[in-house]
């Protein structure tokens, strides 16, 4: 079973680099939708209490509550994001928003699916298999990352143990 839970928040932006009206500094009613799956747990009669979802989702949407999202000029006044733990160079999309709200949510809500609306016809949705699949292969990538970059450190290091200190590498040399 599905169930789900409406919150929302007022917050402006503008998309810098875009060619278009939201390139201008603007507002929005978002509205974020949070669905959990799961059984009834019999002892409760819920799939999960609507007052534990509430605590685990309300601070993040009253740190986004009546802020500027991103950054941009208006009359040539620089504005920059003012919600806290948001980087200074967000680009305010609302699937980016919806991104950073997924790596907000406490990792013990098994959310499902998460929906954020700008606009009464337009929304962003991401499942939480795609997110975990991301996850998984932002880590891999990571670890691959950090890999190549030890080995290549470890050839450096036997590389410079077997030239001799007083003699120039062919490099030097040219």
């Amino acid at each position: 079973m599905i169930v789900s839970k409406q919150f929302r928040f007022e917050a402006s932006h503008q998309l810098n680099g875009y060619e278009g009206k939201c390139a201008r500094l603007h507002g929005h009613s978002w509205i974020l939708n949070v669905v959990v799956e799961g059984m009834i747990n019999p002892k409760t009669g819920m799939v999960y209490d609507y007052v534990d979802l509430k605590s685990a989702i309300q601070p993040i949407v009253d740190r986004l509550d009546h802020q500027h999202l991103g950054f941009g000029t208006v009359q040539g006044v620089l504005l920059r994001n003012t919600v806290e733990g948001l980087p200074s160079d967000f680009l305010p999309t609302s699937e980016n928003l919806l991104w950073w709200i997924a790596t907000q949510i406490p990792l013990s809500l098994n959310w499902h699916c998460l929906e954020l609306s700008e606009t009464c016809t337009c929304n962003a949705v991401l499942l939480r298999e795609e997110y975990e699949r991301a996850i998984t292969m932002e880590t891999c990538l990571n670890k691959t990352v950090r890999k190549e970059a030890t080995m290549a450190t470890k050839k450096s290091a036997k590389k410079d143990k077997k030239m001799p200190k007083n003699k120039k590498s062919a490099k030097e040399v040219k």
